[in-house]
């Protein structure tokens, strides 16, 4: 895997992120614009930034904190010309710490069926099938 460095997404580096999300994959991950600028005003909630050679290569975030949930949900994106370079599973490890740094006992996410990827990935760092909720795969992973 090639060298990542994440960094929590800060005012300076919104742009950047939203010029990310247009290289994602947005069948399966559905954030834009508005959503970017929008994660600034969460600040209980985790976004990182996850950065190669300078360039922004994978986002990912713990949600729900804000909402006043205990469980955060994952939601994680890596770059159609990134892929297969091993950043979304060291982006999984840095979420995790960082739920764990903040009390987390479990993390959710929800995966479309389709996205076997990124169901690999998830039952890799071991996430368990749970259900289905709003037509995803709800998977869940004790820390």
């Amino acid at each position: 895997m090639e060298d990542l460095t994440v960094e929590p997404l800060t005012e300076a580096r919104v742009d950047e992120l939203v010029a990310f999300l247009e290289r994602v994959d947005l069948t399966y991950f559905t954030h834009d614009e508005a959503d970017a600028r929008q994660f600034l005003a969460e600040p209980e909630d985790v976004h990182v930034l996850g950065l190669s050679g300078g360039m922004v290569v994978a986002f990912g975030m713990l949600r729900g904190w804000h909402e006043g949930y205990a469980t955060p949900s994952l939601g994680l994106a890596v770059g159609r010309d990134q892929e297969g370079r091993g950043f979304g599973r060291a982006m999984m490890i840095e979420l995790e710490r960082l739920a764990r740094e903040r009390g987390a006992t479990k993390i959710r996410l929800r995966v479309h069926p389709a996205n076997e990827r990124a169901r690999r990935l998830y039952e890799g760092c071991g996430y368990q099938s749970a259900g289905i909720e709003r037509g995803q795969i709800l998977m869940l992973r004790e820390l």
